[in-house]
């Protein structure tokens, strides 16, 4: 093994208050099998805010797995509908915006009705945000030092 696979290792068995990159390069079991979704570092909270096309807060209500043709073949994507609470970039002008996230090692776990803070960025070819692991996204129950470092919202959405 790698020093970096090894590394990679130690830190997912570390529990995600103490875990440096806040359980954002872990494992991702899919059929029974735990793949590692390899990811760069990720960046600090304003960082990952100021790349990102979409920060926001919100609920997952619902799901839909599609199958979509791209230049280089087709590939599978699971898009959460998301209920907006809050906005940091841009406000959303709806209260429900699609997120979408890769169906590999890499998916990020959304759960319906669970609430979540998501770094998004806008995909051309699926012309919707996208977000995965390897993004600040998080439940928002254990995000309080990036809601802090992100400040007051742009704006309250929805109910």
């Amino acid at each position: 093994m790698t020093t970096t696979l090894l590394m990679l290792l130690a830190l997912s068995a570390l529990p995600p208050s103490i875990h440096p990159l806040t359980a954002h390069t872990a494992h991702h079991c899919t059929a029974g099998r735990a793949r590692m979704c390899s990811c760069r570092a990720v960046l600090q909270p304003v960082a990952a805010a100021e790349r990102a096309s979409l920060v926001l807060q919100g609920t997952v209500i619902a799901f839909r797995d599609s199958v979509l043709s791209f230049a280089f073949g087709r590939g599978r994507v699971r898009i959460a509908h998301v209920r907006v609470s809050a906005s940091w970039k841009p406000a959303p002008v709806d209260s429900v915006v699609h997120v979408a996230t890769s169906w590999d090692s890499c998916t990020y776990p959304f759960k319906v009705g669970d609430d979540y803070l998501i770094y998004a960025d806008v995909d051309r070819q699926l012309a919707m945000p996208t977000t995965s692991m390897c993004t600040r996204t998080q439940p928002a129950s254990g995000a309080s030092a990036d809601l802090q470092a992100l400040g007051k919202p742009t704006g309250k959405i929805g109910r």
